[in-house]
């Protein structure tokens, strides 16, 4: 079976002039590839028998509160790493790397790091010892509120969240050809234009990254018992987003999105701002409402699962896709309608559930403009175009098709994520000795 997405029943909106400024102008290119890049990745630590680890949080890390790069999350086990501030991707990519080792470095013996975004099986006793055992007090009313609202199975769903900031120079420029006459107004259009980019695409998304087809869980009460094998339960309407009663979506503008989300709040349909789970968040000083004054400095893209096959949890190449495709957003300058965006995000739901092997079928025009922009700069995105391709061709060749190659039930899949867990922190140890830059690196992340 094809799952058809046919761009050809959407409006395709292109800005010549857009496209002749990058053609023309290799500063435009530059600035194009030289944005601001973060990551935060959230990862479960669990027991050698595949169990959740109750161990401390461990005490090198300091003061989770003020760390600007080691948090727990949800719960004491589950660990965030938040990177520096990149000037490229891979740099972003290293700099994950390097707290990867800080905080493999200071697993207890018997401890692992789970490879999936969805937990792994969770016994009763650690329901409760996830409902009770919480150390972070500043934070104890939220978290109280997440456990009546879904429960703390459901609470340690974890993954990458990856922020990107576009140069702001090549802002500017654009800017001056929109002949606009307010730049923080534009750049706040500007941002949400690509949150509404990622939005569409989220079907794309989710077939090219996801990796969550088997919940483990039937505590979870989110997630049916009777669910069949998809490719990202995490991105589905089971998993990690919102209720139907929150309205919250991306269409009109960004202060209608603002709207929406203080509505929300308002009529106590969630907690928070930092409860709304979309497929894009936007960040700068201040709060959501203050961004419409302040401008939105980045975004955060909250919908790839983990990445099984790296032990970092996402690949280079992952995130080479990704700025490909922001590259494609600006440099055609999409944008979507409302109905598009509503259209859109029931294939995206229907591709979250689907059989992993099931294939996702773009128009050659997509294809056509991958192309362009990969002429337009120099052939660059080469490897992230032919890695699209390739699984666009073949779903076995994305992640949640290579796992079913290994393991379509599951015990075993429970059973390969505890030994791929065990064997990279076994290959770590082994490794350690040989890693005076890491090692350097750990001590001036830890302060010591």
């Amino acid at each position: 079976m094809i799952i058809k997405y046919a761009l050809g029943d959407f409006i395709m909106t292109t800005n010549t002039k857009i496209i002749k400024a990058f053609r023309d102008n290799v500063e435009w290119r530059n600035l194009l590839l030289a944005g601001n890049f973060g990551l935060e990745m959230e990862v479960n630590r669990i027991q050698r028998n595949g169990e959740l680890s109750a161990q401390p949080y461990p005490r090198l890390f300091g003061d989770r509160r003020k760390h600007p790069f080691l948090k727990s999350d949800y719960s004491e086990g589950m660990i965030e790493l938040v990177t520096p501030v990149g000037k490229s991707i891979k740099e972003a990519y290293d700099e994950l790397r390097y707290l990867t080792y800080v905080l493999r470095h200071e697993l207890y013996d018997n401890e692992g790091l789970w490879p999936l975004s969805l937990p792994p099986r969770v016994k009763e006793n650690d329901v409760e010892w996830l409902d009770t055992f919480f150390e972070k007090n500043w934070e104890q009313r939220y978290h109280n509120y997440l456990i009546q609202r879904y429960g703390s199975v459901h609470g340690i769903i974890s993954g990458p969240h990856i922020n990107l900031a576009v140069n702001q120079q090549l802002i500017e420029r654009l800017f001056e050809l929109s002949g606009e006459q307010d730049l923080k107004q534009f750049t706040n259009n500007f941002y949400y234009r690509i949150g509404q980019g990622f939005e569409a695409n989220r079907g794309l998304l989710i077939y090219l990254f996801g990796a969550s087809p088997i919940n483990f869980n039937d505590s979870d009460q989110n997630i049916p018992k009777d669910l069949k094998l998809g490719r990202s339960i995490r991105n589905s309407q089971y998993g990690y987003v919102n209720t139907n009663e929150v309205a919250i979506d991306y269409a009109g503008d960004f202060n209608e999105h603002v709207d929406k989300i203080r509505t929300a709040v308002t009529q106590g349909k969630i907690f928070a701002p930092s409860e709304f789970y979309g497929t894009v968040r936007f960040k700068g000083h201040g709060s959501y409402e203050d961004l419409r004054d302040n401008g939105i400095e980045y975004l955060e893209l909250r919908i790839i699962d983990t990445n099984p096959f790296d032990e970092n949890g996402i690949a280079l190449a992952d995130l080479n896709i990704i700025q490909f495709l922001v590259a494609w957003m600006i440099v055609f300058n999409k944008s979507y309608t409302d109905n598009e965006l509503v259209e859109r995000r029931k294939i995206a739901n229907q591709v979250a559930l689907s059989d992993p092997f099931e294939l996702f079928d773009f128009e050659e025009q997509f294809i056509d403009e991958l192309k362009q922009v990969n002429q337009i700069f120099g052939g660059y995105f080469t490897k992230p175009m032919l890695l699209i391709l390739e699984r666009l061709k073949d779903a076995k060749k994305t992640p949640a098709g290579q796992l079913m190659q290994i393991t379509k039930t599951k015990i075993g899949l429970h059973d390969w994520a505890r030994q791929v867990a065990l064997n990279r922190q076994q290959a770590f140890r082994n490794r350690r000795q040989d890693a005076l830059t890491y090692e350097k690196m750990a001590r001036l992340l830890t302060g010591e």
